[in-house]
């Protein structure tokens, strides 16, 4: 069952060779830190809950009205540059 869908965004300029890392076997944030020789600083994230499209909906097998998280982060380098951006959307569950 699919519980979330993210999307991320990295400069192209500054990691043109990016795609280039099997994503199966390096983590994407491993990938950037040995693109730019350093460690990422920090990481700013947003949590929140939004209306989202039926396409959604049916991607993550729920129906709506069932609430799902919105998460962005936003990803920077030791020189507060950002690295990533980052738009998630996830299942919400229920917890008794």
């Amino acid at each position: 069952m699919l519980m979330g869908v993210e999307t991320a965004y990295v400069p192209y300029k500054r990691f043109r060779n990016l795609l280039d890392n099997d994503f199966t076997q390096i983590p994407l944030y491993e990938a950037l830190e040995e693109a730019m020789s350093s460690k990422i600083d920090y990481v700013d994230k947003i949590i929140s809950r939004a209306p989202v499209t039926q396409e959604m909906y049916k991607l993550l097998d729920v129906t709506p009205p069932t609430p799902l998280s919105i998460v962005e982060c936003f990803t920077y380098d030791a020189e507060s540059n950002i690295v990533e951006y980052m738009h998630g959307l996830y299942r919400v569950n229920n917890v008794s």
